[in-house]
């Protein structure tokens, strides 16, 4: 099966595994934000930018956004994949699954029967 028909089996699990699943990716998006933002900052003064200052009075202000919308795009898959990893590590340690059931559910959304509905 490929991974693109498995990611469909996500809306197929029980609603507390959905829900658990989620909030660990939830969080993973939202910790990656806070990272986006401090470092946005740091470049923004490395490169001598004034806060609210107009895209187009800065030089290069085209390549520096769409750089930075590049940048937002992979940390938001980086957090992603971290809070995958935070999940499968949970569930190895409370022994629901183990390690490389979790990895492979939370990761390549090959989920365990009993997880569906």
């Amino acid at each position: 099966m490929s991974i693109i028909n498995r990611m469909f089996d996500f809306y197929k699990l029980r609603r507390g595994i959905k829900i658990e699943l989620s909030c660990f990716l939830f969080a993973g998006v939202v910790s990656s934000l806070f990272v986006i933002g401090e470092v946005g900052y740091k470049i923004q003064v490395a490169l001598g930018i004034q806060p609210g200052t107009p895209i187009t009075e800065i030089e290069n202000g085209l390549l520096i956004t769409i750089l930075m919308l590049i940048g937002t795009v992979l940390l938001i898959i980086c957090g992603l994949f971290i809070g995958a990893l935070i999940h499968a590590l949970f569930l190895g340690i409370t022994g629901r699954v183990n390690i490389k059931v979790a990895l492979g559910a939370t990761i390549l959304n090959k989920y365990p029967n009993n997880w569906f509905k």
